[in-house]
This record gives structure tokens, C-alpha cells and sequence, in this order.
């Protein structure tokens, strides 16, 4: 067929594949699961075949790459899409030989392809001022302000960098021994590891920028109006909440954080409660990377409610090749040494063998440092998961907005 189009007088071929008829099995779009450029062989076979340019697209948006794809002559153009959504400046980061000043796509389809699906404006899950422009520039603060951000995750750490470009003296306190939140165990199941540079790259920037960060620093109240801020933005994140069901103590429990952080063991089999991206994360790692036998128990009438369409199938489909189960509109009843009793909308009961209890049922907000402070210090935000225990786009672009607004404008309630 390429052929053909070359003697028919196409100037171009622009290589890519799917369809949405079968989208657990070719990527429409690549999503996280994809491998970074998962159509140069594709590329490779069509070039040995024509004369006429090959462009190629399919997460070629690490310059690396890009750039031996093509010193490799597999292709003779690299398009890049979401990654120029989430960094504009792509193309002049690369000239200039800014490579690692290049925000890169976490490839999640979220967004920008996610909200196209229901007619909803372009935006970015990593990048606020995307459909923005206009509204979101960046200029010098009128007057200077001490910026103090109490936690060092994504919204504290945009917020940060938001603050610091506008000429604020921005300090942040972090109570880990490094940066990043729940960036760290988000990205550690191998279908999310294009979410690994994105810490990684916050962290660069705000040094660049002279921001003062201290590591094992937990704030407390009396701390923070010691350093007299004249801002303090709030970015502490969320806690696991374990759920009441009686006999939990007689199996070990743990909750996702931990198992994806390696702080905790996990047995042969387990059972996951919570069937929301966490919980469909955390099963996928145990039984893809761990050799783990999970099922998944969910209130809910579908898995995975909160994954987008264009990427649940292949998440799913991993989990399933690899022994992975889940139980829809199941409550769990009781624990048991043998396993986990649960219930179906039926009202049939059954035991589930399981020798950990991994809990993924959601995060509660930690308000109380910003309820403590509230009217104590000149202005106050509060963001991310601490403000509503959300996604990354949440935590982003709130950090955005507090540090873009820091100093001059009414805080979040």
C-alpha cells in the first residue's frame, strides 16, 4: 500500500497505528503502558520500502531517542503531539541544547485527548497554563513576598517554581528525605514510569531557581510563625484511612503507599480493597512485577472508574495475563486467618484465600495544620491532596495557582 501511495504522487507517509475497535491490543494513542517509541519498527519496514520521507510519532518526545531513531535512519521526521502540549517550548529546548529543562509528557491521555473525547477545552495534566496562555502569564511579583510551602509533592513543589519565577524568596519544608509525594509510588509500577521524570523534574527547576528546600523538616505551628512567612501554602498531602471490618487484625495489612514502596512484605496471595486507579495500580505491580495471586474487591459497579478509557484496557489486560482477578459491587464482610469473607449484590457470600490485606480505598486530606493556621499567618493556601485527595492534575495546577497567585491575590478557601 505504501507503495502505491508513493506512485500515486503522497509526499509523505506518517506512521502510527490503532484503532479504538480493539483497544486492548494496539495503542490509538500510546498510553503509559506503551513502550517509549512503539512504532520505529513499523517506521523501519516502511522506509526500506519507499523513498519518500517516513515521519514518526509514538512517545518520541525524549530527545535521545528522537535522535537515534533518526541518526539510525528509521525514519526521517519525528512528530511530536502531547509532547509539545505539555512543553511548548520542546523544539527550542532541544536546539538549545536544554534538554533537561524539557517538562516531558507522562503520556496519561488524560487531559488533552481525554477531555477532546467529551468536547471538554485542551488542557495538561503537568502543564496548568495549557488553554491558559493568556490569563496564566508569569510576571515578576509587584512586591517580593517570604513564600514558606510545607511539603515537597507535586503541588508543593509547582508552587515552588510558580512562586520562585515571580521573583518570591520561596522556601520549602519537607518532612521525607526527598522530594517528590506520592510522585515516588505512583510511577513505581512499570506501566507508569513515564511518570518518573516528572519529580525529577520539578526538583531541577526549583533549584535552578534558588528555592531553599530542607529535607526532614516536619512543620508544626509554632515553627512556621517563628519564621514569620508572609504566604504559607500548604501541600501535605493525605493518609490512608483503614476501613472498620471486623477481624482485620488477624491478616497483615498494608496499605498501597508501602507495598509500592517496597516498606512492606506482601504474601503469596492477596486481596486489594479498593478498585479506583490506586488499587488497579497496586494489583497490577503485585502480580505483573511480584508474581503475586491478587483480586481486586470493589463497592463500586466498574473497576478502574477513574482510569481513562483509551487506557484501562491494556492496565486491565495485564493484570488478567498475569492471574490478576476482581470482584465488582462486593463488600468485604469479615477477615478470617484463612482469608476474606465478601459479599455480592446477590447477597452470596464467599471466601477469598489471602494471606495480606492491601488497602487502596482512598486518601483523607491532612487539614489539620491549615485549620491550626487559619488567621495566624497574612495569607494562607492550602492545595493538592491536603485541600481534596484528588489526581495529579489536581495537585499541579493548585500549585500553580498558589504560587501564580501568592502575594497578590485572595487565597484558596
Amino acid at each position: 500500500m505504501a507503495k502505491q501511495l508513493e506512485e500515486a504522487g503522497v509526499a509523505a507517509i506518517n506512521v502510527s497505528g490503532g484503532t479504538s475497535y480493539a483497544p486492548t491490543s494496539q495503542f490509538l494513542a500510546p498510553p503509559q503502558i506503551a513502550p517509549q517509541g512503539c512504532w520505529i519498527h513499523d517506521a523501519e519496514g516502511l522506509k526500506s520500502a519507499v523513498k519518500i520521507p517516513i515521519i514518526l510519532p509514538g512517545k518520541l518526545f525524549n530527545p535521545s531517542l528522537a535522535e537515534r531513531v533518526l541518526r539510525e535512519g528509521k525514519a526521517d521526521f519525528i512528530a511530536v503531539g502531547r509532547g509539545m502540549v505539555a512543553d511548548p517550548e520542546w523544539a527550542n529546548k532541544v536546539k538549545e541544547m536544554r534538554v533537561d529543562d524539557i517538562r516531558l509528557c507522562i503520556n496519561c491521555n488524560y487531559s488533552c485527548l481525554g477531555n477532546s473525547r467529551f468536547a471538554k477545552k485542551l488542557e495538561c495534566q503537568i502543564n496548568a497554563a495549557v488553554g491558559k496562555e493568556r490569563e496564566y502569564i508569569i510576571k515578576p511579583a509587584q512586591e517580593p513576598k517570604r513564600v514558606l510551602i510545607i511539603g515537597g509533592g507535586p503541588a508543593g513543589l509547582e508552587a515552588a517554581r510558580v512562586a520562585a519565577l515571580r521573583g518570591h524568596d520561596v522556601t520549602v519544608w519537607e518532612k521525607q528525605d526527598k522530594l517528590g509525594g506520592r510522585l515516588t509510588e505512583a510511577s513505581k509500577p512499570e506501566h507508569k514510569r513515564d511518570v518518573r521524570p516528572l519529580a525529577a523534574w520539578l526538583s531541577r527547576q526549583i533549584k535552578k531557581l534558588g528555592v531553599k528546600v530542607e529535607l526532614g523538616k516536619e512543620a508544626t505551628v509554632d515553627t512556621i510563625i517563628k519564621m514569620k512567612p508572609d504566604v504559607v501554602i500548604i501541600a501535605v498531602g493525605a493518609v490512608y484511612a483503614v476501613p472498620q471490618i471486623p477481624g482485620i487484625k488477624k491478616l497483615p495489612v498494608v496499605t498501597a503507599t508501602d507495598v509500592l514502596l517496597g516498606k512492606a512484605k506482601v504474601g503469596k496471595k492477596a486481596v486489594v480493597i479498593g478498585g479506583e486507579q490506586i488499587g488497579v495500580d497496586t494489583a497490577v505491580f503485585l502480580a505483573y512485577e511480584m508474581g503475586k495471586k491478587v483480586v481486586i474487591v470493589s463497592k463500586s459497579s466498574e473497576i478502574g472508574s477513574d482510569i481513562i478509557e483509551m487506557d484501562k484496557g491494556h492496565v486491565l489486560k495485564r493484570l488478567s495475563d498475569n492471574g490478576g482477578e476482581w470482584l465488582t459491587n462486593t463488600d468485604i464482610k469479615e477477615i478470617k486467618d484463612s482469608g476474606v469473607i465478601v459479599q455480592g449484590k446477590d447477597g452470596k457470600k464467599q471466601t477469598i484465600k489471602a494471606d495480606t490485606l492491601v488497602i487502596a480505598t482512598g486518601l483523607v486530606p491532612s487539614k489539620e495544620l491549615y485549620e491550626a493556621l487559619n488567621g495566624k499567618i497574612p495569607e494562607l493556601h492550602n492545595v493538592g491532596d491536603s485541600r481534596e485527595a484528588r489526581m495529579i492534575v489536581n495537585a499541579i495546577h493548585e500549585g500553580f495557582y498558589a504560587g501564580f497567585t501568592a502575594g497578590n491575590r485572595a487565597p484558596f478557601a
